[in-house]
């Protein structure tokens, strides 16, 4: 069965820190 989850992160790229959500379903990042 297909479990999706999202999960609040923080960008690594720059010093900003901005927010976003991961998709993940099944282990794997959307």
């Amino acid at each position: 069965m297909m479990e999706i989850k999202y999960v609040s992160t923080t960008c690594p790229y720059c010093g900003t820190g901005c927010g976003f959500n991961l998709v993940v379903r099944d282990g794997k990042v959307f």
